[in-house]
């Protein structure tokens, strides 16, 4: 006589496995409904969680100056923010020294100018130390002892 599987109290812990071949042994151990509820939920709670962590980014604000010829329009004032201490192109960022009115919020967008002409365009870093401040490099090549306008 065939054995039927272990007898006493562990068997009820098994299931027999209705797509097992007939006169085999196959049993499959049950997994509690509420081990499989809490992992279902320590899943979507771990997945949900990892866009919480990402930082947003603030578009950059993008400066108009007026044409030749055009007035300026007078709820935007261009104002000199500061100059530029230093130039890394490889890094493509400077660093400004600000002047006493204030800097720039991170993400504003700011020109160079030398001699009158535009040199090359920037967004503001968030590092920032005393009246120095980052801004990356979006186009152009600065110099250091550009004026930087807002």
């Amino acid at each position: 006589m065939p054995s039927r599987g272990r007898r006493g109290p562990a068997s009820r812990h098994l299931w027999k496995n209705p797509l097992a071949q007939s006169g085999t042994d196959a049993t499959i151990p049950p997994v509690p409904i509420r081990t499989a509820v809490i992992a279902a939920l320590s899943a979507a709670l771990v997945l949900s969680a990892c866009s919480a962590f990402r930082k947003r980014v603030p578009r950059a604000v993008p400066v108009r100056f007026p044409k030749a010829g055009e007035s300026p329009d007078p709820k935007r004032d261009v104002r000199k923010v500061g100059t530029v201490l230093m130039v890394n192109a490889e890094g493509k960022f400077v660093l400004i020294e600000t002047d006493a009115l204030g800097t720039p919020p991170r993400g504003t967008a700011l020109k160079t100018l030398r001699a009158g002409a535009e040199t090359a365009v920037l967004t503001v870093g968030s590092e920032r130390r005393g009246s120095v401040i980052t801004a990356d490099i979006v186009t152009g090549s600065p110099e250091p002892g550009d004026d930087v306008m807002q």
